[in-house]
């Protein structure tokens, strides 16, 4: 795995997206709601880590946002829209992600 935290931040959503839709069967039907329960919690977790963790280079603010325009979970809801979402984080993550892209100084 890499090490830029904000790849891994990426890999990590995209392994829990994986795990939590192998929670359902093909009609959408959770195979038990527990497990749906337990991967959808590690799924917006993972979310929410990425969401908030601080861009370091300009690559990583262009990696974050691309990944959040253009990645799906679920029926496909567009990433950037789970800012929408109370399972999500809320207001509360919404100005952390945002503050996680502003970029150190480096004067």
């Amino acid at each position: 795995m890499t090490a830029n935290p904000i790849l891994r931040a990426i890999a990590s959503h995209r392994e829990a997206i994986q795990a939590d839709e192998a929670s359902y069967d093909d009609d959408g039907c959770a195979l038990s709601k527990e497990l749906a329960d337990r991967t959808g919690a590690a799924e917006s977790a993972a979310f929410q880590a990425l969401a908030i963790e601080p861009c370091r280079s300009h690559a990583d603010v262009q990696a974050k946002v691309h990944y959040l325009l253009t990645g799906s979970v679920g029926v496909p809801t567009p990433l950037i829209e789970c800012f929408g979402f109370d399972e999500y984080g809320g207001d509360a993550v919404i100005y952390r992600f945002v503050a996680s892209l502003l970029l150190p100084d480096r004067e």
